[in-house]
């Protein structure tokens, strides 16, 4: 019992500071893009950069820790193809009330990543898995309301909003990740009981 509650912790702390790398990473791509490239070229490279840098670490650690198969070569771009998805669905932080697109964003990708690491692992696909699934990626999806803030607040930027975009992005693939980890793994004897 010890060692799985310490190895679930150990994934829960390498989910997070993998997705919270990842935005670091991001703005780091985005200095680096700007210090060199003339304008044309840098606007649509830099966004690229910045939308594709997120969801990698993730995806790759995935599959490094639970989507041991030939088959990951397939789920890691899915991953990443369902943060692009999940992200658009958050629409501009200017909006009014931003909160609801960043929840349903949140449960479109917990859902939209079990489905892809499905592929590797099929236990993924029962209904309440997956309902599960999309449950944790709303409930953490909670701390994403940093970006009403910034409707709220324009002064709430640059790094102060790299480092809460970190937080809460870290967060969140700790939370999914961890789920995904225990299901794969066979680590769930919370999960099976219910199904």
């Amino acid at each position: 019992m010890y060692t799985r509650t310490r190895s679930s912790f150990l994934v829960a702390v390498l989910f997070w500071v993998a997705g919270s790398l990842s935005w670091v990473l991001s703005s780091w791509t985005d200095r680096i893009f700007a210090s060199w490239l003339p304008f044309p070229v840098k606007a649509p490279l830099t966004t690229l950069t910045n939308l594709s840098m997120v969801p990698i670490p993730f995806a790759l650690l995935s599959a490094a820790l639970f989507l041991r198969s030939w088959r990951a070569v397939i789920a890691v771009p899915l991953n990443v193809v369902v943060w692009w998805c999940a992200y658009g669905l958050c629409g501009p932080p200017s909006s009014p009330w931003p909160i609801p697109p960043l929840l349903v964003a949140g449960a479109v990708g917990g859902l939209g990543v079990a489905l892809s690491d499905s592929m590797c692992c099929p236990r993924l696909l029962s209904p309440k898995r997956l309902l599960y699934a999309a449950l944790i990626g709303l409930g953490a999806a909670a701390p994403f309301f940093v970006l009403s803030l910034r409707a709220v607040t324009p002064r709430i930027g640059g790094p102060f909003l790299v480092i809460l975009l970190a937080l809460s992005t870290g967060a969140w693939q700790a939370s999914v990740g961890s789920y995904l980890y225990l299901v794969c793994t066979g680590r769930d004897d919370q999960v099976s009981r219910v199904d």
